[in-house]
């Protein structure tokens, strides 16, 4: 049931990125729906989430810097 509610929202998600796509000016819209996605990919199907606390922090910075380096150029 979990694994079913986090697909749906990752749906949901990917929709919404579509839908902001085409604004060019909404880019940080669409990064941090991006962001988002990842963080929810990364911690609930790759195990992340059982991990040690420094590859919980490491993601999110990396995703934050990822996504900052986007946005900004």
């Amino acid at each position: 049931m979990k694994t079913t509610v986090i697909w749906l929202v990752l749906i949901s998600l990917t929709v919404l990125s579509l839908l902001f796509n085409n604004i060019s000016s909404i880019r940080m819209v669409v990064m941090g729906l991006f962001s988002i996605k990842f963080i929810i990919v990364a911690f609930y199907f790759m195990g992340i989430r059982e991990a040690h606390m420094f590859w919980k922090v490491f993601t999110i910075i990396l995703i934050s810097i990822i996504s900052s380096i986007i946005v900004f150029i």
